[in-house]
């Protein structure tokens, strides 16, 4: 059975090694997923505060902004893919988006045809129109996986809220089966 960080039992370790590495790789990948989130919204802050500094070139003409704006579309998606489970939709929605989050800048740079993306005829209407549906998928894509990994941590509490109580329900019977009223 594969667990969230990809790790696998092997033969020879015990449950508590195989549980303690799953504990240490559930720890990393939430780690990793709060530094992703906050990077996407410390971008996103920048750029919608419209600051002179976003227009400072990087080596090859293309200004910060730019490299901004494509963090702040891959990030939340890149989140996603880390909270989602294994194997399943979302995770692969998460990876979809990612890809094509990646692709935004190339695909960006070839409609433009400058480092500024500063576009000219009917292109700029197709960029924005990509680049929003862009934006949309990938904050909805972390939206989806952040309400899922909620209600799996809410259903764990559960289980093991239920648990608990089984077990301390069979605590106070006597060896009779009745309840112990002392």
């Amino acid at each position: 059975m594969e667990r969230a960080g990809g790790l696998r039992p092997q033969a020879g370790t015990s449950r508590a090694t195989t549980a303690a590495a799953h504990a240490r790789a559930d720890a990393a990948a939430h780690i990793a997923a709060a530094l992703l989130l906050a990077a996407a919204l410390a971008t996103l802050v920048a750029l919608f505060s419209g600051a002179d500094w976003l227009e400072a070139a990087l080596p090859g003409g293309l200004p910060l902004g730019n490299v901004l704006a494509a963090l702040a579309l891959c990030a939340p998606a890149a989140t996603a893919a880390l909270i989602a489970r294994h194997g399943s939709l979302a995770r692969g929605v998460a990876v979809a988006v990612l890809v094509l989050g990646l692709a935004w800048m190339p695909v960006s740079l070839l409609l433009a045809g400058n480092p500024e993306l500063n576009f000219a005829g009917g292109r700029g209407g197709i960029w924005l129109a990509l680049s929003l549906a862009l934006a949309v998928c990938s904050y909805g894509v972390l939206a989806w996986c952040l309400a899922a990994a909620t209600l799996r941590a809410w259903r764990g509490w559960q289980v093991r809220r239920a648990a608990r109580r089984l077990r301390s329900a069979s605590n106070s019977r006597t060896p009779s089966g009745r309840r112990d009223t002392a």
